[in-house]
């Protein structure tokens, strides 16, 4: 069975046969890793830490897709933190960790805890829960990718898949895709 980063791998390199726009940072260490999550009193888990040593962020992974550096990420998280303190009904919740952004707009966050996946709309407050488990997420998009579901719009720069495609492997692989149907770019 695929390992997380075996499954990531294989995402990025198909993303990379498609698209020569990523930028992909090379990982941290361990020890750093943990040093600055626990500074910022972030959990430390072995899915986080394994994540950021086999890349630290990746510009441009897709048309305004973007993967954290573990410093910007952390920032976000403590920007979060902050705004719940003061406003508690905030839909974000502590251990929410922002892994990836769409624009800025749209975050994907993993739940430290569970490995839940939940998208949120930060300026509107909205948090959903997107799937169980984060490997629901990454089987969907290799399932699209396998399948030959994607295409490359060059002018748009942009892995895309169509609506009722995404929807199906949403479907099947337990992903909600609420806040990616009118965008379907991953």
């Amino acid at each position: 069975m695929a390992t997380t980063l075996d499954k990531l791998e294989r995402v990025l390199a198909n993303v990379l046969a498609m698209n020569d726009e990523p930028r992909v940072a090379p990982g941290l260490e361990r020890q750093q890793i943990v040093a600055r999550l626990e500074h910022a009193s972030i959990p430390v888990t072995d899915e986080l830490v394994a994540l950021y040593e086999w890349h630290n962020g990746i510009a441009n992974l897709n048309a305004f897709l973007f993967f954290y550096d573990l410093d910007f990420a952390i920032t976000v998280y403590e920007g979060f933190r902050d705004h719940r303190s003061e406003v508690p009904e905030y839909g974000w919740e502590e251990g929410m960790f922002p892994v990836v952004t769409q624009n800025g707009d749209i975050y994907y966050y993993v739940d430290l805890e569970t490995g839940s996946v939940f998208a949120g709309d930060p300026e509107g407050g909205t948090f959903r829960k997107m799937a169980a488990h984060y490997d629901h997420v990454l089987n969907a998009v290799l399932s699209a990718f396998d399948e030959k579901l994607v295409s490359y719009d060059e002018l748009g720069g942009a892995i895309e898949i169509d609506y009722e495609d995404w929807q199906a492997l949403g479907e099947h692989f337990e992903v909600s895709t609420e806040f990616t149907s009118s965008d379907i770019r991953y």
